[in-house]
């Protein structure tokens, strides 16, 4: 883990810092030799905690907020963090073997919903959104075991995109 405290960011530091956004968004490394420069494919997963706006940017951004559940206490306990970080271990790199199964009516459907939501134009809907939540889906149906992709869960990855985005609002006032 890394900890970033205020202060100013020379030339090596900048560098870094572009090294390290680089191989968040794009997940390739690029090294730089006396003679030559090579950039490397990197299949590293990232997590990015930040008392405001994180320095990096990230695809996803989740709001969390201290409360006083019994959950919140059962989780600052070593064990439970160690049991959720393998389980999510263990679902990220279970993640790229598994193939699920996306039926053209599902399919008709997710294209639906993404027309009607730009339509709407409510907030600004961009195609990132709707690979965010198709992938949001993905991972939700493996989480629970399943190989095949339905409506119920894709209804249930938009919910709980729509209430991670409200989260995000109304931290932001």
């Amino acid at each position: 883990m890394t900890h970033l405290s205020e202060g100013a960011l020379n030339e090596g530091g900048l560098k870094n810092l572009h090294a390290l956004q680089t191989a968040v968004r794009e997940q390739k490394l690029d090294y730089t030799f006396p003679f030559s420069s090579f950039s490397f494919p990197t299949d590293i997963g990232f997590i990015v905690l930040s008392h405001g706006t994180p320095i990096v940017v990230t695809d996803a951004v989740v709001s969390v907020s201290p409360s006083d559940s019994p959950m919140q206490h059962e989780v600052r306990s070593g064990e439970s963090l160690d049991r959720l970080r393998g389980y999510i271990q263990h679902l990220s790199s279970s993640a790229n073997d598994k193939v699920v199964e996306l039926s053209p009516t599902l399919s008709e459907t997710i294209a639906s919903d993404f027309t009607s939501w730009r339509k709407e134009n409510v907030v600004q809907v961009v195609e990132g959104d709707l690979g965010r939540r198709i992938t949001l889906m993905r991972l939700l149906t493996l989480s629970l075991g399943e190989k095949n992709l339905t409506e119920e869960l894709w209804r249930r990855a938009v919910k709980m995109d729509k209430e991670r985005m409200s989260r995000l609002i109304g931290a932001k006032q």
